[in-house]
């Protein structure tokens, strides 16, 4: 892991979620994710999908809920101070043109980075409060369709979308749901899973792939084409 310094943090009012720019230049896909913590705590870092890129600025932003360790190590810290990264890693999504985006909670953050580097044909973002939508309004393209909870983001696509390729991230019930009513063209999933080292040698990530294999989300993925995917999950 190296360091890396952090030049600005911005929170929601509620302080339930934390753009996060790090000093950090890299060539990275939309989709990929890094490994990140702060000091020796949390001992193992965690995962998180790389939401912007700064390429003036040399800056990499994440997008972060509040929960666990790491946040409240980050609520200590300020700009200038250093957290530690790995990365990037994973696969990322393929080079299409003009995907429907459809994210839930901060599986939004990868398809921000998606919409910042080509033209989309339509972006529909599920959050969990009207605060968490006004932060992220700034961030998300013009004309995007943001439900809150307890309004289901699926529905509103299902209702409104036209027929393409769709990059999903998300929590799984979110991501089962379009693999199995979506039929307007193919479908990536981006999928959440607790990760211990990022490079496939913990083996803490498996994931089923419907011809019985097993595939690990943080080496193999994150994104898979969601024909591969078991959704029973179990390994």
């Amino acid at each position: 892991m190296i360091d890396a310094t952090i030049r600005q943090m911005s929170f929601s009012t509620d302080r339930s979620l934390l753009l996060l720019a790090v000093d950090w230049r890299v060539d990275v896909r939309p989709g990929q994710f890094a490994m990140l913590k702060v000091g020796d705590w949390p001992v193992v870092p965690r995962p998180f999908s790389i939401c912007a890129q700064d390429r003036e600025a040399d800056t990499t932003s994440f997008l972060i809920r509040r929960k666990g360790l790491l946040w409240e190590q980050l609520l200590r810290l300020q700009p200038g101070a250093t957290v530690q990264i790995k990365g990037p890693l994973g696969n990322g999504f393929p080079e299409l043109p003009a995907p429907l985006l459809v994210g839930g909670g901060c599986g939004v953050a990868p398809l921000l980075f998606v919409a910042a580097s080509r033209p989309v044909a339509g972006f529909y973002a599920g959050v969990a409060s009207d605060t968490e939508r006004a932060f992220l309004a700034p961030l998300l393209p013009a004309g995007t369709v943001v439900t809150v909870n307890p309004q289901l983001v699926t529905d509103a696509f299902l209702a409104g979308c036209s027929a393409g390729p769709v990059f999903a991230c998300g929590p799984s019930p979110m991501l089962r749901v379009l693999a199995n009513r979506y039929r307007g063209g193919p479908v990536w999933v981006s999928l959440e899973e607790r990760m211990a080292c990022g490079e496939g040698l913990c083996k803490g990530c498996p994931v089923r792939r419907r011809d019985g294999s097993v595939a690990l989300v943080c080496s193999d993925g994150p994104v898979f084409p969601e024909g591969e995917v078991s959704w029973t999950w179990q390994v």
